[in-house]
């Protein structure tokens, strides 16, 4: 339910500030549909969790294990 993409780019902080104010636009789960602001979420989230830069977890927990060195 969350929008298609932003209307720009943005640091952290406007992120999550943005997703405090954003508006469902329909009712959540209802159907599928990629959302760019749901993707940033949940790589701000990872990157909290692991405390790690993005790329970093990436490499470690999917990338290196499959043997991916040129994606």
């Amino acid at each position: 339910g969350l929008p298609l993409g932003f209307d720009k780019s943005f640091t952290e902080k406007e992120l999550l500030n943005s997703a405090i104010a954003m508006k469902f636009t329909d009712k959540p789960a209802s159907y599928y549909r990629y959302s760019n602001p749901s993707i940033a979420l949940s790589g701000l989230a990872i990157t909290r969790l692991y405390n790690n830069d993005f790329q970093s977890i990436l490499n470690s927990l999917i990338l290196d294990k499959l043997g991916m060195i040129y994606t």
